[in-house]
């Protein structure tokens, strides 16, 4: 008797560590929203001193970091997972190329629209349709907005139109 439940328990231990072992490696279960400056961190090799501007929407985490002197930077974006899935699933991650450009866009699956910004140019304001969103302009910043936002215009802290780079990203 006493080794039938011990069959039965050790059994159970088997078939739990299995489904997870299958589930993890299928790609269901993500990163949870609380988590993912710290994966990211982790994934990129990031300490605690690097500095990180970030925003999280519905389909879409989007996170800029940058050293303490500013001059490097590194990025990594996060995407909603489809369907039965749970949480967010890295989508790009790296170097950031795009330092020279003031703000560059990035449309990602006709889902969500990120904007990363060094802030080299000390952007203020960003209008999006009829949303306008303030920024400080002394630090770099993430934004995240939905596809169907509107016409983005970007403003400067003297009011001058600040050109918006992009990238679709399929």
């Amino acid at each position: 008797m006493k080794a039938d439940k011990l069959a039965m328990i050790l059994g159970a231990v088997v078939i739990v560590f299995l489904t997870f072992a299958v589930v993890s490696k299928a790609g269901i279960i993500g990163v949870s929203r609380d988590n993912l400056e710290g994966e990211a961190r982790k994934s990129l090799q990031l300490d605690s001193s690097w500095g990180m501007a970030q925003d999280i929407g519905d389909e879409l985490c989007a996170m800029l970091f940058y050293d303490s002197a500013r001059t490097q930077f590194k990025y990594s974006v996060y995407m909603k997972g489809e369907s039965l899935s749970y949480g967010y699933f890295v989508w790009e991650e790296g170097a950031y190329p795009f330092e020279e450009d003031s703000v560059h866009g990035f449309l990602y699956e006709e889902k969500a629209i990120a904007l990363l910004s060094p802030n080299r140019d000390e952007i203020e304001k960003i209008v999006a349709g009829d949303q306008e969103i303030h920024v400080n302009p002394l630090n770099p910043f993430v934004l995240v907005l939905p596809v169907d936002c509107g016409e983005i215009t970007i403003y400067d802290v003297v009011g001058d139109v600040v050109a918006m780079y992009d990238t679709y990203t399929g």
